[in-house]
């Protein structure tokens, strides 16, 4: 709903049906700041995370090509992790969203990197390392050379 505003709502419009018959909709009820919250109620009551964060492990072991960005990535779920179980109940809930956001953008990085390093296509990694500037390391300086070059790369690669 947050996506399609508006749209989703009238039933002239096909998302409208589509939402409404996802079967998914019951279950995660809500906007993607409650299924936030959600999450992270079933991560600290419950350890959800745990095994996603073995799994996440192994496969930057596995990673040699490209571990350098791998790990950088697994470095900012730890951060992220650590920090998250620094602070208060209301401050958890008050950046839940931010905090799954961090840890999405370092899973797709990781999986990117794992694509490159399992297909040797380096444009993949290319774009895991931009990925992990962008949203990970604070972004990437405007007019870079090393970012239109990283660019130029993916294009021609």
């Amino acid at each position: 709903m947050e996506l399609h505003g508006g749209i989703g709502f009238l039933s002239e419009y096909p998302i409208e049906r589509w939402h409404r018959e996802a079967l998914i909709t019951p279950i995660w009820e809500g906007t993607s700041n409650i299924q936030a919250l959600d999450m992270l109620e079933a991560m600290t009551k419950k350890n959800a995370h745990v095994t996603m964060l073995n799994d996440l492990e192994n496969t930057v072991a596995e990673i040699k090509t490209y571990h350098n960005i791998a790990e950088s990535a697994m470095n900012a779920i730890r951060n992220t992790l650590q920090m998250a179980s620094s602070l208060s109940p209301l401050e958890v809930e008050f950046r839940a969203k931010d905090i799954l956001s961090s840890l999405g953008h370092a899973i797709a990085v990781i999986t990117l990197t794992h694509i490159a390093e399992k297909l040797g296509i380096d444009r993949y990694a290319l774009v895991a390392e931009l990925y992990l500037e962008k949203y990970l390391q604070g972004g990437y300086k405007v007019g870079s050379h090393d970012l239109g070059r990283k660019i130029v790369n993916i294009e021609e690669g």
